[in-house]
């Protein structure tokens, strides 16, 4: 994959491989696969799914146990009563032992959500259904596609975060992230951008996303770099 074919991908599974084959983390993949499930959050009615990708998204940054996200899995995996229950089949996977191996959990993941997506629009049509069932596949993987670039960003350029920019006002800029990662608080983002840029952060491509206005999701690289996550 080059750098232009990421930047407009419309199908993340191209891009999911590239990750893997690259070394993507294991919190990266667990935030992924849990950014998928919140994009259809509204076809997840059942607790027992919600609280798998609730506790997978703890997981992630080490505020669950492995048996927390075992109990939470195997609770998931009884929401899923038939085969054709692909969102709570995408919340089981989410909550999966290990993601960041080779296609397999995340992979499943982000198809069953596509495909969750596509049926539900489907069912929802009086007449077409084929056809409404293809522009929502569609729409979800173009969706799917923003959410990895969301979490994983630009992999074939990098920002390093600075000292200086660190170490400004007695370690502003770094209070401010860890706050908005921990409140969720991404409205906030705009603010720590123009924090960065008042330390000497020049960069084009980081302040640009903080002040997108753009729906963000625990693990955005932005945030994640500031963090020196990952």
């Amino acid at each position: 994959m080059t750098e232009r074919e990421w930047l407009t991908s419309n199908d993340p599974m191209p891009m999911l491989r590239y990750l893997l084959e690259q070394g993507l983390s294991e919190r990266k993949a667990r935030l992924l696969a849990c950014a998928c499930c919140r994009h259809i959050w509204r076809l997840l009615p059942d607790e027992r799914s919600r609280r798998a990708v609730e506790v997978a998204e703890r997981f992630a940054d080490g505020r669950a146990s492995p048996v927390e996200l075992a109990l939470a899995r195997n609770a998931a995996m009884k929401a899923t009563e038939r085969l054709t229950d692909k969102a709570n089949w995408a919340a089981y996977w989410t909550a999966n032992a290990k993601l960041s191996g080779a296609e397999g959990p995340l992979w499943n993941v982000f198809a069953a959500a596509a495909d969750a997506a596509a049926r539900h629009a489907a069912q929802q049509a009086a007449t077409d259904q084929l056809a409404r069932w293809e522009a929502a596949q569609d729409a979800s993987l173009r969706e799917q596609a923003a959410i990895v670039r969301e979490v994983a960003g630009n992999p074939f350029r990098r920002t390093a975060m600075e000292l200086r920019w660190l170490a400004w006002h007695g370690g502003l800029v770094p209070a401010l992230a860890e706050g908005i990662y921990e409140d969720r608080g991404f409205d906030r983002l705009p603010i720590l951008a123009d924090a960065l840029e008042d330390a000497g952060c020049h960069d084009a491509e980081l302040l640009a996303h903080l002040r997108s206005g753009k729906e963000h999701t625990p693990g955005c690289w932005a945030l994640d770099t500031v963090l020196e996550k990952d």
